[in-house]
């Protein structure tokens, strides 16, 4: 979810480790 914080802070870390990673963003059509 878009406005989830805890989402939020797992892809700021998995971008500063530069994971890949795939979001899905379940309340955006």
């Amino acid at each position: 979810k878009t406005y989830c914080p805890f989402c939020t802070r797992v892809k700021q870390l998995l971008s500063k480790l530069g994971a890949e990673y795939k979001v899905v963003e379940l309340d955006v059509e």
